[in-house]
């Protein structure tokens, strides 16, 4: 005897999720103990930090706030989510907003800078600039601690065959002994050494 088997209506699928039903999931708590973040429609669990990138976080924390946290035209968050176009909520290591910004629900989407300290996620970090390219960020910095670089992303441009239409016209690694200094205040100068882990 041959038993019939329904096919079923439609093949299985991987759900994607837009930034609305991730938004209102995190508000009621859904995702409580654990530590992730929407990317292009996908959830992305983050890895427990290593001792490099969290020093990396703090040298280039400490040099933000020496820069910026008395002067009440700027905000710094660390690891706060951040909206850009499309269905993503990234949380970027630093962020250096307006307090216009901050009044803004549920989260920021725009920053005069966004920092990624980069140890296992050199990959991502550098797919996320063309999502900060999009939210028309004007710099965008990844702090390589394993090479011990930064490196600058500058001046958003339309692309035809960027991701979301976007990418940075201007891109430049600076080593360990160089120095530059960010858009937001051009005369705080800074050597690479200073945001790197001190060890």
């Amino acid at each position: 005897m041959t038993v019939a088997i329904d096919k079923p209506a439609f093949p299985p699928r991987v759900k994607r999720w837009t930034k609305r039903e991730y938004n209102n999931l995190v508000e009621r708590g859904f995702f409580n103990g654990q530590r992730l973040y929407l990317y292009r429609g996908e959830l992305i669990e983050v890895a427990p930090m290593g001792t490099l990138h969290a020093h990396g976080i703090t040298q280039c924390m400490n040099w933000l706030f020496e820069q910026f946290g008395k002067d009440d035209r700027f905000v710094i968050r660390c690891q706060m989510p951040f909206e850009t176009p499309g269905e993503s909520m990234p949380e970027p290591d630093l962020a250096l907003v307006s307090p216009k910004q901050m009044d803004r629900t549920p989260h920021p989407n725009a920053a005069f800078l966004l920092i990624e300290v980069s140890d296992s996620s050199l990959e991502i970090d550098h797919a996320k600039a063309f999502d900060y390219a999009a939210a028309a960020v004007p710099e965008y910095w990844i702090s390589n601690v394993i090479a011990r670089t930064i490196e600058v992303f500058r001046e958003p441009v339309e692309h035809s065959t960027a991701p979301l239409g976007w990418r940075f016209n201007w891109h430049k690694v600076f080593t360990e002994t160089e120095q530059f200094a960010p858009l937001a205040k051009p005369e705080a100068l800074v050597t690479v050494a200073t945001l790197m882990p001190q060890f």
